[in-house]
């Protein structure tokens, strides 16, 4: 395992920058993890920020298909997957 470092832009409508938040974490899983841990930044910011309409991007193919899945995740990244879809719906993803 390694470090790994996240950051999030959030942007309006119009493409503008709204807020932004990065991080670093002393470990990574390797790429899945780091998108995950990425995505739930996100998710984060959303939810500080106070937005109700919110379009989450990503371009790790794998970790899409996370969130889309209507099965339970067994993974070993399931927890965290399930995490960012609970508090993504919160957040009005």
């Amino acid at each position: 395992m390694s470090e790994m470092g996240t950051g999030v832009v959030g942007r309006d409508s119009n493409g503008a920058c709204c807020a932004w938040s990065c991080r670093c974490f002393p470990f990574c899983g390797g790429a899945e993890h780091a998108e995950l841990m990425a995505a739930r930044e996100g998710v984060e910011l959303a939810i500080r920020e106070g937005w109700t309409d919110v379009v989450f991007e990503g371009d790790n193919s794998s970790v899409i298909s996370r969130f889309q899945s209507l099965e339970e995740d067994l993974s070993a990244l399931g927890s965290l997957t399930q995490y960012i879809v609970l508090f993504g719906a919160g957040a009005g993803a």
